[in-house]
């Protein structure tokens, strides 16, 4: 069984590692905790990209961000909520 990633999920990776490197910055993130608000403006960018998810057939609200796209953002500055 093959376990890579195909062309398409490379790409997603790709892009999300661009994204990430130029909108969740540290200084963006200090900047929302100082002014405790949420980053609605980056996650409109994300759900653009294709970068969330949605799925909760139980009802009610679930966003996560896509498995391929996820380790590219998760380590970067929390106060950005993702």
């Amino acid at each position: 069984m093959d376990f890579s990633l195909t062309l398409e999920q490379r790409e997603l990776k790709e892009a999300a590692r661009q994204f990430a490197r130029t909108e969740f910055l540290p200084e963006k993130a200090m900047e929302y905790e100082l002014q405790e608000s949420f980053p609605f403006d980056i996650y409109r960018k994300v759900g653009e990209l294709g970068f969330l998810g949605g799925g909760n057939n139980g009802g009610g609200a679930s966003l996560h961000v896509q498995p391929t796209s996820g380790p590219e953002v998760h380590h970067l500055p929390g106060g950005l909520g993702l």
